[in-house]
């Protein structure tokens, strides 16, 4: 009888931790801002990562964000 009881709790315990949340995180402190994700490009003229890129993001006052990653040398 003790161990259904433990089953019980452990099952009520997991549905806890997986129930979804409700409340979603207040992110209003990123609005008015633009972000430029691998830089500003159109893979036509200016490819995603180049320098090209980043440097029209700056010029257009964008945030910017890359991946770093190593190369098959182990260069970043």
């Amino acid at each position: 009888m003790i161990i259904i009881y433990i089953l019980l709790i452990l099952i009520a315990i997991y549905l806890f931790m997986i129930a979804p949340r409700f409340k979603k995180p207040d992110c209003s402190f990123l609005d008015g801002y633009f972000y430029a994700h691998r830089g500003l490009f159109n893979n036509v003229d200016i490819p995603e990562n180049s320098l090209e890129a980043f440097q029209k993001a700056i010029d257009k006052g964008y945030g910017m964000e890359l991946d770093v990653q190593l190369s098959k040398d182990n260069v970043l």
